[in-house]
């Protein structure tokens, strides 16, 4: 059983979404947008917005046992990832592809996170909280090359969520950075939930920088 969500999130109008996301992207990147209704995050889209790659469960506020968020693509109905948060951990499990990957918190203090692809043969990349969107994420390789990027907004701000990826990332590493990514931010969504450091909208502070605080990552 999975959480039921009615709560609908107020958007803004496609001609304005689509320069948000475009206006800042890399030269071919591509860009893949993520729906979300009330605290959840319900589909991956494709860059038309309307064309659904993956959809989206999620057991938040369930006894139910299992993965807090699980993958499935839109089209075979097969599960293509799931993410399990731990309530004493700072590291989170992923499945992609039937392969397991740890979203590793590198030391006490910081709120990122390292993992080892499986789709790049155990290449190392992070994600941090970028500070250059107000609710932004970054997804770096070993030579701190920015290959994607995830930009969230609150129902204060408007925005759609969206992520940016560059184009030579190809394959199942996609869908790591795409697990990943929203792994990421739902963890500090739940944070937030429980009233930390501030006013909670929609999984995300309204009041001060969301992601400046590591002790809450």
């Amino acid at each position: 059983m999975t959480t039921e969500i009615t709560e609908t999130m107020p958007q803004e109008s496609v001609s304005q979404t689509v320069v948000t996301a475009s206006a800042g992207a890399s030269a071919g990147a591509r860009i893949l947008y993520v729906d979300r209704v009330g605290w959840y995050y319900t589909q991956i889209l494709e860059n038309d917005k309307t064309t659904p790659l993956y959809t989206i469960s999620n057991k938040y506020g369930t006894t139910e046992s299992g993965p807090r968020m699980t993958f499935t693509n839109a089209t075979t109905k097969a599960v293509m990832g799931t993410v399990t948060i731990h309530a004493l951990s700072k590291n989170m499990d992923l499945v992609v592809h039937d392969k397991p990957i740890c979203l590793e918190a590198s030391n006490a203090i910081t709120s990122g996170r390292i993992f080892s692809s499986q789709a790049a043969a155990g290449r190392k990349f992070k994600w941090t909280f970028d500070s250059a969107f107000v609710h932004g994420l970054a997804c770096s390789d070993e030579k701190d090359k920015v290959i994607a990027k995830f930009v969230g907004h609150s129902s204060l701000t408007k925005g759609e969520n969206y992520f940016e990826i560059d184009p030579e990332v190809e394959g199942e590493l996609v869908d790591e950075i795409l697990v990943g990514g929203l792994a990421m931010a739902e963890r500090r969504a739940q944070r937030n939930r429980h009233g930390f450091g501030g006013t909670v909208v929609s999984g995300l502070r309204a009041a001060g920088h969301p992601f400046k605080s590591s002790s809450h990552a």
